[in-house]
This record gives C-alpha cells, sequence and structure tokens, in this order.
C-alpha cells in the first residue's frame, strides 16, 4: 500500500502545498528542538559535554518521531484500512514541499519583473538564511535558484527516497534530521559543538539523494532539449503555408504546451553541460550533498553559482559553480523551478516504482 501511499502523497503536495493553516509537523518538531536544547544547555560545561549534550539531541528528537508516526498510523490502521490510508498519505504529504518550494520561488521572480527589488529581498528571506538586504538583481536571482536546486533534493527526492525504502515513519524521522541540522547544524561559535552531531547525521542522509537529484535534474536537461529539438521545426521542412494550415494544426498536443511555455525555449541546454558541471563543480561547495545539485542546475541553465554570500554581517567565501558561465537573471528562476518540477515528477515515479518492488520482494521472503 506504501506505494500508493507515495502517489498520493506526491499529488496533495502538488494541489496543495503548504497551506499556513496546516498544523504542519515540522513546526511541532521544531519547537520539540527548541525546548530539547534549553534543557540540554543548562548541563553543558564543555565543548565535550556540548558535543555529547548534540547527540543526545538528535536521539530524543528523532527516535520519538519515528516510533511516534508509527505508532500513529498503526493505530488510525487498526480502526480502518482506509483510515490507515489517508493518516498515511498526509503524513507522507506532509514531508513534502515540492508546490511550497515552487510558489516562493516565483513569488521572488514576480516581484523582481515588477520591478520591487525590496519586496524581493523581503520574499527571498523567507526562504535563504543569507543576508538579503544588500542583494541585487543577480543575486537574488543566484541565492533563488541554488536554493530550488538545493531544496529540491532536501525537501522532495530526500522525502521520496526514504518513503520508498521504509514508509512515511522513516520519512519523518528523515524531516526531523533535517530540522535539527537546519536549526543547530552550524558551524559558528554557539553551535559548532553542540550541532555536530544533526549537522553530520544530515550529511549522511543526504548523500545519496543529494547525488539522485542531480541525475535527475541533468536528465531533465537533456530530455527538455531533446523536445526542444523535436518540437522546433526545422527550416529545411516547415511549411511556407500559414500557422492555420491543416498539418500545423494536426501536430501533438505536446507541441502546443511547449510553445504555451514560451521561456522554455530560450533554455540553451547543451547535452553534456548538467554531466560535465556537476562532476566537475559538485564538490565546491562548503556542504558536501548541496553542491551536486546546484552544480547540475548551473549546468543545465548555463548560469554561474556560487560565490561568496554574507551571513549574519559576516561574508562567507563560496567556491564558484558552473565557472564559464552567465550570470543568473529573473527569467532563470521560472526555468530551474520547471526543471526541478521535471525531476522530483521522475523521483516520485521512481520512488512508487522501487516501493512497489521492495515490497515484492519482502513478500516473497
Amino acid at each position: 500500500m506504501h506505494s500508493l501511499v507515495i502517489a498520493s502523497a506526491f499529488i496533495l503536495d502538488l494541489i496543495f502545498g503548504d497551506p499556513p493553516w496546516f498544523p504542519h509537523p515540522v513546526r511541532f518538531i521544531g519547537r520539540m528542538i527548541l525546548l530539547a536544547e534549553k534543557g540540554l544547555r543548562n548541563v553543558t560545561r564543555s565543548p565535550r559535554s556540548e558535543k555529547a549534550a548534540g547527540v543526545l539531541l538528535v536521539l530524543i528528537i528523532v527516535t520519538p518521531v519515528y516510533f511516534l508516526t508509527r505508532l500513529l498510523i498503526s493505530t488510525a490502521s487498526s480502526l480502518s484500512i482506509t483510515f490507515g490510508f489517508l493518516i498515511s498519505a498526509v503524513t507522507a504529504y506532509t514531508t513534502l514541499a515540492t508546490r511550497g518550494l515552487a510558489d516562493a520561488a516565483r513569488l521572488v521572480q514576480s516581484r523582481l519583473e515588477d520591478g520591487d527589488i525590496v519586496s524581493a529581498r523581503k520574499e527571498l528571506s523567507m526562504i535563504v538564511g543569507r543576508d538579503t538586504a544588500n542583494l541585487n538583481e543577480q543575486e537574488i536571482a543566484r541565492a533563488v535558484i541554488e536554493t530550488v536546486a538545493e531544496n529540491a533534493s532536501d525537501g522532495v527526492v530526500a522525502p521520496l527516497f526514504y518513503l520508498a525504502i521504509g514508509g512515511p515513519a522513516l520519512a519523518m524521522a528523515y524531516k526531523a534530521v533535517n530540522t535539527l541540522d537546519s536549526m543547530v547544524g552550524y558551524k559558528n561559535e554557539k553551535y559548532v559543538n553542540f550541532g555536530w552531531a544533526a549537522a553530520k547525521l544530515d550529511d549522511v542522509a543526504n548523500y545519496i539523494p543529494a547525488r539522485i537529484t542531480a541525475v535527475l535534474i541533468s536528465l531533465a536537461a537533456v530530455i527538455s532539449r531533446r523536445l526542444k529539438q523535436v518540437l522546433s521545426p526545422s527550416p529545411r521542412s516547415s511549411p511556407a503555408r500559414g500557422k492555420g494550415d491543416s498539418e500545423l494544426r494536426t501536430q501533438p498536443a505536446l507541441e502546443s504546451l511547449y510553445r504555451g511555455n514560451s521561456e522554455l525555449r530560450t533554455l540553451n541546454f547543451e547535452l553534456s553541460s548538467p554531466w560535465r558541471v556537476m562532476l566537475r563543480d559538485g564538490r565546491n561547495h562548503l556542504s558536501p550533498n548541496s553542491g551536486y545539485p546546484e552544480a547540475a542546475m548551473a549546468g543545465a541553465l548555463g548560469i554561474r553559482l556560487g560565490g561568496p554570500s554574507a551571513y549574519a554581517g559576516k561574508i562567507a567565501p563560496k567556491p564558484s559553480i558552473g565557472a564559464g558561465g552567465r550570470p543568473p537573471d529573473k527569467k532563470d528562476i521560472a526555468n530551474s523551478v520547471r526543471l526541478m518540477y521535471c525531476s522530483t515528477l521522475s523521483a516520485a515515479l521512481g520512488a512508487v516504482a522501487v516501493n512497489f518492488f521492495l515490497t515484492k520482494i519482502v513478500r516473497v521472503l
């Protein structure tokens, strides 16, 4: 039944996104982390004790989240198979962020297109950790595209990966790990020891999903390029007749979809670029994982990402990703969102298939 749960969760996420009125479990996990950190801080007196307290924090957050999720689903299933399925699907849905990520990115782009850079900076600050007050249009576009690429992994592909191999409980445990990292996994003086365990566990949990995401973004770019070649009429075969001729009217519906997305026609995909940039620049990041999807996105769009960014008033040096590419602009935001949708849809289909076959194997054994 998990395969149907995964499919239902992905569809729910595409339809509803992350409505602010919905009691999202991640908010509850965040409150748990704040309370646990406050209590553990009272007993830390040295760097070593801080690191030990950080390990304990991970255990007292992730373990209950996993088992409470399993208990919730098993209790619901014992009352009714249908009720159990609904609870499983909704729980799985809360681990995904496809629609929310796309909406947030498009909102920033909309502000830029309106010429309202102040509002664009404000909206950007809601989805990134860097300082946004002094960013120009190119820097805002860069930050959004980096966030889309990174969160395609953290917010969609990784939860789908854990849904496929362990169901909603494991996916929710992953969200707990990811939330811990976002709250305490910093390398500043306050968290370098206390957040060490959370940061390391998040690195391990995202190792495979980040690389899967990079491959899927690269595949999406290649497929988009092929579609462009197929759907663009060659000068040699194009009829000299008007657009209303029957030959053009009988072309596949896919062409009309393609033509409706005019910005897609501006993508200049080179077959080797996403793969080449991913392999060359995937390690050009402070994170052992985030660089791979960002490099694939940079190669797919032919742009340059990375570079210095300001955090809490201090400039953090970052290597360049996609060296040789042009600076990103606001139109690239929409293109990155399209690639994100293509890659996460592929991930969802893959997760359904993997879970289906894993279930079959378990039954045979």
